[in-house]
């Protein structure tokens, strides 16, 4: 579908899709119709919203899984900071293409395709 004007309520739409919201539940809590959340996730800009929802999420769940590994690295009980340290070199060893003063950059591996929700007719 062509992009068109996008209102604050169709991005809303797509962030709570994105969480995990059926089309019926963002319909009753936008106090839509479920066919007009339906129709706005065929749109190009929310298709867009919701792939970028999708990936912030997915982007805080992992720096939330490595902050949490980090503290069981430099934790008191040792055999779980070994646990710890061997998860984050099996996952992340070989993330890091460039760094330098101003940026990292990474490589994710393993990260889910983002796709649209199934639409349940």
């Amino acid at each position: 579908m062509k992009e068109k004007n996008i209102k604050p309520e169709m991005l809303e739409a797509a962030a709570l899709m994105a969480e995990g919201k059926t089309a019926k539940d963002v319909a009753a809590q936008l106090g839509r119709a479920e066919s007009t959340v339906r129709r706005w996730m065929h749109d190009d800009a929310v298709r867009s919203a919701y792939r970028e929802a999708i990936l912030r999420t997915a982007i805080t769940a992992c720096a939330k899984a490595v902050r949490r590994l980090e503290r069981q690295v430099d934790g008191e009980d040792e055999s779980l900071a070994q646990r710890a340290a061997k998860e984050m070199l099996d996952r992340f060893g070989d993330a890091v293409l460039k760094e330098d003063a101003h940026e990292i950059v990474v490589r994710v591996v393993n990260m889910p395709e983002i796709g649209m929700p199934e639409a349940a007719e």
